[in-house]
């Protein structure tokens, strides 16, 4: 199956999920009801024995919560691992084409973010992460003493942000995918800057 078709399928199954999801919250107020005169119509026919049970209501609305949270990150980790290998090539591209060191240097900070992303939202290997991020962090604190000022600014950003995903990473809470998009675009600022300076 095309990786395209797989992620269509999952989002679709998703959407029918939630949709469900929401068709039986409003349900519950009108069982609440029923359940009134139920027992108004079991306490004057003795053979009548209808047993209200929300509990299982909630169980089909739990379980229909976790299949939604798993089916969507089911669907991320499916397009990250999609895009994994257009961004390998991409890198590839971009370093052979790099002129200087410095922009060689940026672009291989930013293959290891984006293999630090693979490995923490698809892979979900802690170690292989960390190591990334390190990595990514020694290539841009190689660049950072021929970088010049407007960039600067910039590349103190992308170290404060990776120390916020090491952080993130290896704490209680994960960081988002949010936060490695915002180190690659911030890189690839940087990379345009110095292709296009020459440094």
């Amino acid at each position: 199956m095309r990786p395209q078709a797989f992620l269509n399928l999952t989002f679709i199954i998703l959407l029918f999920a939630l949709i469900t999801l929401q068709k039986f919250a409003p349900l519950e107020p009108y069982f609440e009801n029923d359940r009134v005169e139920f027992r108004a119509a079991s306490s004057t026919d003795p053979e009548f024995s209808i047993q209200s049970d929300t509990r299982r209501l909630s169980q089909l609305t739990g379980f229909f919560r976790r299949l939604a949270d798993s089916l969507a990150e089911t669907r991320l980790r499916t397009e990250i691992l999609a895009e994994w290998p257009l961004e390998s090539n991409t890198v590839q591209w971009s370093e052979y084409y790099a002129t200087t060191p410095v922009e060689k240097d940026l672009i291989a900070a930013r293959f290891h973010v984006e293999n630090a992303e693979v490995y923490e939202w698809a892979l979900k290997n802690q170690q292989k992460t960390m190591a990334e991020l390190n990595k990514a962090e020694r290539f841009v604190q190689k660049a950072r003493p021929l970088i010049q000022r407007p960039v600067l600014i910039t590349i103190d950003t992308v170290t404060k942000e990776l120390e916020t995903n090491k952080a993130d990473t290896t704490g209680e809470q994960a960081s988002r995918p949010a936060n490695y998009e915002t180190v690659k675009r911030d890189l690839d600022r940087a990379i345009d800057w110095v292709h296009t300076a020459g440094l």
